[in-house]
């Protein structure tokens, strides 16, 4: 069983990638994540245990932009310009939702869209979008976290870090051969 937790991050300077990973659509934040893809892999799986199924899997974690619930009471930020995008204020806190194992094991819970985020929790949240190899980097870099858990109000998908690392890893040799065949 997982436990909600709040997790409090000062002085953390949140910004998506400037690049999003090989794959994953751009952020467009007037536009919903959705994964359906990625839902269809996690699906297949449950099913189907073969490598083809397990690569489509592997391949769709790189492709999809995931929300992060966050809890944005204390944060402060600028006006929002032209572009509608707006800079976290260094005074802020920013308070990221965590999930916990039985044993207290920290997980940073991503979701593939918001019907997968209102399952979770009932409180009011805001969100950031993080591609692929930004959920990676948080999960692996900003905190004590033991993983990732994908949509755990049903169907999680639990990831732990050295599967975190091994998606990391492919998603920058991607971009590695991308970079050399220009």
């Amino acid at each position: 069983m997982l436990t909600k937790l709040k997790s409090l991050l000062f002085g953390t300077a949140v910004a998506a990638s400037q690049v999003a990973a090989e794959g994953a659509p751009p952020i467009d934040v007037n536009v919903a994540v959705t994964n359906p893809n990625l839902l269809a892999a996690i699906e297949r799986l449950k099913t189907d245990t073969s490598e083809d199924a397990k690569d489509a899997l592997l391949l769709e974690l790189n492709r999809s932009n995931y929300l992060v619930a966050i809890f944005a009471d204390e944060m402060h930020t600028s006006e929002t310009d032209e572009n509608g995008q707006s800079v976290v204020e260094k005074d802020s806190i920013i308070k990221v939702l965590n999930t916990s194992d039985r044993n207290g094991n920290m997980y940073l819970p991503l979701f593939t869209d918001w019907d997968a985020l209102r399952k979770y929790i009932d409180q009011p949240v805001s969100t950031l979008v993080f591609p692929p190899q930004d959920a990676w980097h948080w999960a692996l870099e900003m905190g004590e976290y033991h993983g990732i858990v994908i949509n755990p109000a049903e169907n999680a998908l639990p990831l732990n870090r050295g599967q975190i690392q091994y998606l990391a890893n492919q998603d920058a040799a991607n971009k590695a051969k991308q970079k050399d065949a220009q």
